[in-house]
């Protein structure tokens, strides 16, 4: 895809396409061998079928490739997200970069601030996180590693509009907009957790709520009142927003920083979570009661999680060692299909509007869309 304008080295090659590489010898089948014995059971249990019936219907390539040199290798970052406009926004440590899906143009979002930033505060100003905002095709939330969330209007072509608030004091590596768009929640390395509504008088709600950096966090989509934070310190947390002083839960059962999490988009208080490389586990939770429902061991890191609003799957992508993303099917937890070509850590995802296709970033420094 062809940049609106010259974009400066290193960025070059930024989302270009690249070849799709075969890779002989490699099947889209999931290596039992990681695998707890329980999930192999489930594997060849009565949801065998189906399971081999959406293995076949998966195609086990990306059918786009694009190059992002300069995406970082970065577990605490959320890099990548997909409006409902059909636009994906890719954040790089000094910039913002959007590819409309539709017509292949990519756009390079400067930061009005940026131009009175100097040299040694380039660091607090790059950008550690991005989201759009729902129900605005044009609002793009992007997060500082210096603790600054903007607002940023993107539909002004002559330089974007920016509400700029300081919610933090450290790295914004987490955001998440309820699902009708009024609350923003914000996740910090400075272990805070806010709610911040900017159409009711910019009203601020915090609470100090992990012990260790907020890696992830994600709203109930039915009704939007619950949210769940996960952290570096091993900790899953699940918040009603109407209540928000205490946790509702609080989960420890993982073993390692837990920045991947997906609620179910049909099944009201369900819940996937996955734990980082010293876990390696995928968790379903039953908040509506606090009940851990199931335990896989994947075998690796799992860095992303995608619960499909199309079908009830869940998509997960992962670290060490196997770098690689799998498609569960969330009534069975049964893997369906393993799929390979990034060779570094898929440290990020985000799913089409339609919900038929995502797209998964990882730090070899590709963007790769599958069906």
């Amino acid at each position: 895809a062809a940049a609106s304008g010259p974009v400066s080295s290193p960025f070059k090659r930024l989302l270009t396409y690249s070849p799709v590489k075969k890779q002989p010898g490699r099947s889209n089948e999931l290596s039992l061998s990681l695998l707890s014995e329980a999930s192999q059971n489930l594997l060849y249990s009565t949801g065998v079928t189906r399971v081999c019936r959406r293995a076949k219907e998966i195609e086990n390539k990306p059918f786009k490739v694009l190059e992002a040199p300069g995406l970082l290798d970065d577990f605490y970052t959320s890099s990548l997200d997909w409006s409902s406009a059909n636009v994906v926004a890719l954040a790089l440590p000094q910039t913002v970069f959007l590819w409309n899906a539709t017509t292949t143009a990519t756009i390079e979002v400067k930061d009005p601030q940026q131009q009175s930033i100097d040299v040694q505060s380039s660091k607090k100003a790059s950008v550690a996180s991005v989201a759009w905002r729902p129900g605005s095709k044009e609002t793009l939330t992007v997060g500082k590693r210096g603790g600054i969330v903007q607002l940023v209007d993107v539909s002004l072509l002559n330089g974007p509009s920016c509400l700029q608030v300081s919610l933090h004091t450290k790295r914004v590596g987490a955001l998440a907009w309820s699902p009708l768009g009024d609350v923003l929640a914000t996740g910090s390395k400075d272990q805070v957790l806010w709610l911040y509504e900017p159409r009711t008088s910019q009203q601020v709600t915090q609470v100090a709520a992990h012990k260790q950096e907020i890696c992830g966090i994600k709203w109930e989509p039915i009704d939007g009142n619950l949210l769940s934070s996960g952290g570096n310190d091993n900790m899953l947390l699940i918040w009603d927003k109407r209540k928000f002083t205490l946790p509702l839960y609080s989960f420890s059962q993982h073993r390692a920083a837990v920045k991947a999490m997906a609620w179910s988009p049909s099944h009201k208080g369900i819940l996937v979570s996955g734990g980082g490389t010293a876990d390696r586990r995928i968790k379903f939770w039953d908040t509506g009661v606090g009940a851990l429902l199931d335990d896989i061991d994947t075998g690796c890191q799992v860095c992303a999680l995608h619960w499909s609003s199309n079908l009830d799957e869940v998509v997960s992508t992962h670290g060490y060692s196997q770098n690689n993303i799998v498609v569960w099917d969330a009534q069975s937890h049964a893997p369906i299909v393993s799929l390979r070509g990034h060779t570094a850590r898929v440290l990020h995802m985000a799913a089409s509007p339609d919900g038929r296709s995502i797209v998964t970033g990882a730090g070899d420094g590709t963007l790769r869309f599958w069906h």
